[in-house]
């Protein structure tokens, strides 16, 4: 009996001596001076490419209630058909600046290749809304100059308007990648 739980406690005690070696406790890594300035160097990247993002977020969210406000006033009376398309015509030149800088604000290629890729991912995003935006403007002032009824104009801003952008998932993911864990 002494013979047969002999092997059995041996071969207990290596599992449990093996699964010790491999499995070790969570230690965390540490953070140097050069990791945490490196950190730093990339938020400044970062921060700076989103300053000038969010700027033209602020110029398309300007630019889309001014454009249904241009088409209410028309549909209300407010404005007649030719004030509205010099309007629209402002508006789309407008609209075409801001895909412009859009497309202009490149992020930094010092950036490490995740938060590169999430800016990449935004921006690609906002250029396809930036244009989507543009093309609706330029189809409805097309439209109006051709003597479109307030109808025709609506419908033509309902099919083309840019459905929406979501870039959040990517902005939480750059948030995070940026963060100094300790």
């Amino acid at each position: 009996m002494k013979k047969k739980i002999f092997p059995v406690i041996i071969i207990v005690c290596c599992i449990f001596l093996i699964g010790g070696l491999l499995i070790k406790p969570d230690t965390k890594p540490v953070i140097t001076d050069e990791m945490r300035y490196a950190m730093e160097e990339e938020r400044k990247l970062a921060a700076a490419w989103y300053e000038v993002h969010q700027k033209n977020i602020d110029r398309l969210d300007r630019n889309f209630r001014l454009y249904h406000d241009i088409l209410e006033n028309y549909r209300e009376g407010v404005v007649t058909r030719e004030e509205c398309v010099e309007q629209l015509t402002s508006l789309e030149n407008d609209a075409r600046d801001t895909l412009l800088s859009v497309r202009n604000n490149l992020p930094s290629t010092n950036l490490q290749d995740t938060s590169y890729d999430l800016i990449v991912a935004i921006r690609e995003k906002t250029i396809r809304y930036a244009e989507a935006m543009y093309h609706s403007i330029g189809k409805v002032r097309l439209a109006a100059e051709n003597n479109g009824s307030f109808e025709v104009l609506d419908d033509i801003r309902a099919r083309e308007n840019p459905i929406g952008l979501f870039v959040a998932k990517e902005v939480v993911a750059l948030r995070n990648a940026l963060e100094v864990k300790e």
